[in-house]
């Protein structure tokens, strides 16, 4: 007895310390993770509640029937194993990986070249197109006519979310537009139209799936349904109406609050970020980890919050990345942060795109038709994305058409140079006859 009683005396001299500083750091990371908690609160009043209030949604019937002719292309739309899961053959998928490159590439092509003319399509891209023919006709008609597709979505505690198959709506979309750049280039400028309507039913979709994942993919699929649209001589009145709904962009600020709600949720009341994880996901969560995760928490939510309110209230055309927190080493902070300037720039993208593409449309709407001349003036341009800026308009003494922001953007440090090919400040049209088409510059490298 005097032995245990030496050992329990031993083990409260040695356990208490440890006790009493595990609760004063889990006293003093609540304190700092709350303060931070509220600074986000008094930005975002929704940014407590965020998971909660993120509504989720079961698949609607347009979507499993989308998944059932996607899979016909070779296009997986629901995620294996899933509930909803919709297989594809293994030759149909083998087809299409086998273009699958060639695709990506084509639309890098076109919509980052100086012209509007459709060029000459790859030969294995030609090929899988018109072999499938049948298969994309399908796929656009269902678009067009049908409900809008949700697929299942559930936001949870932000890392038990269940998303939409991604990678299917990149692939899909991409031959969508692949396919409307084809009809445009082979002069079948109504199946065009069709195509790239149906292409915009796919981010319209994604759009309430609020995962910052989801928003970066919408803004994806939109950069290349945008640039083919400047591309195509069509005047369907139509798509200026679905560009001014269009005209904010998808909801990726809010997204960036969720990312945040969803660490700060962990914080608290732990869970795990990641499957396969759970053994660290539970050290991060015991009474010896747990001070270390809030005070971790609270330190990137801190600056994550000051570099998104900037990058949101920053002129777009000057917005450059901000440089990364110095945290301390062997914070998780570190790890899980990134840099919200890049994301937020792909939005301010996305709405000059979106201004630039409406003015090409009323524009061919004006000329009347395809192969008219071009209006000599242009009324209402308006106000440029950027401060002090403007679009301007001219027909030049040859007949030719030029629409471009004024002055040029200053572009990003360390833009990836696809994107600085196609950043959508001007467009160019060609003079009026059958055999000169139209000419558009998505964008040239300040």
């Amino acid at each position: 007895m005097k032995l245990w009683g030496r050992a329990g005396v031993f083990l409260i001299i040695v356990l208490s310390p440890l006790a009493i500083c595990s609760l004063g750091g889990r006293v003093y990371g609540f304190r700092k993770l709350n303060a931070a908690a509220s600074r986000w609160e008094q930005t975002y009043p929704s940014f407590r509640d965020y998971g909660p209030r993120t509504s989720s949604r079961q698949i609607n019937g347009s979507a499993r029937e989308l998944a059932r002719l996607a899979a016909q292309l070779g296009i997986a739309m629901t995620l294996p194993d899933s509930p909803d899961e919709v297989p594809v053959a293994a030759e149909r998928r083998a087809s299409y990986e086998a273009v699958k490159r060639e695709v990506g590439d084509r639309l890098r092509r076109e919509l980052g070249d100086p012209s509007g003319t459709v060029s000459p399509s790859d030969e294995k891209v030609s090929a899988f197109l018109s072999s499938h023919d049948a298969s994309l006709d399908a796929v656009i008609r269902h678009l067009v006519a049908a409900d809008v597709p949700h697929f299942a979505f559930h936001f949870g505690d932000g890392f038990d979310s269940t998303l939409p198959n991604l990678l299917g709506q990149i692939e899909l979309c991409k031959v969508l537009v692949a396919a409307a750049l084809e009809h445009e280039r082979l002069g079948r400028r109504e199946e065009a139209n069709w195509a790239l309507l149906a292409a915009l039913r796919l981010p319209l979709g994604l759009r309430e799936a609020r995962t910052h994942l989801c928003q970066l993919i919408v803004l994806a699929q939109e950069r290349d349904i945008f640039g083919a649209l400047r591309k195509l001589s069509v005047r369907d009145p139509s798509w200026i109406e679905l560009m001014d709904r269009l005209a904010s962009g998808p909801p990726l600020e809010e997204s960036v609050v969720g990312d945040a709600w969803a660490w700060d949720n962990f914080a608290r009341n732990g869970g795990c970020f990641e499957p396969g994880s759970e053994r660290l996901c539970a050290l991060l969560s015991s009474p010896i980890g747990k001070p270390y995760t809030l005070l971790s928490i609270a330190s990137y939510e801190q600056p994550m919050l000051d570099q998104l309110q900037q990058a949101s209230a920053q002129d777009p055309c000057t917005l450059a990345p901000f440089p990364k927190p110095a945290f301390t080493k062997g914070n998780m902070a570190g790890i899980i942060y990134y840099d919200v300037t890049t994301s937020m720039w792909r939005l301010h993208w996305q709405r000059m795109s979106v201004q630039l593409t409406r003015r090409v449309l009323v524009l061919r709407q004006l000329r009347g038709t395809p192969d008219g001349p071009w209006p000599a003036d242009m009324p209402d341009l308006g106000a440029g994305p950027c401060e002090g800026s403007a679009w301007r308009y001219e027909r030049t003494p040859k007949g030719a058409a030029k629409l471009w922001l004024e002055p040029e953007p200053v572009w990003p440090p360390g833009s990836a140079k696809l994107e600085r090919d196609m950043l959508p400040t001007s467009f160019e049209g060609a003079p009026a006859g059958p055999a000169k088409g139209d000419q558009a510059r998505a964008g040239s490298t300040p």
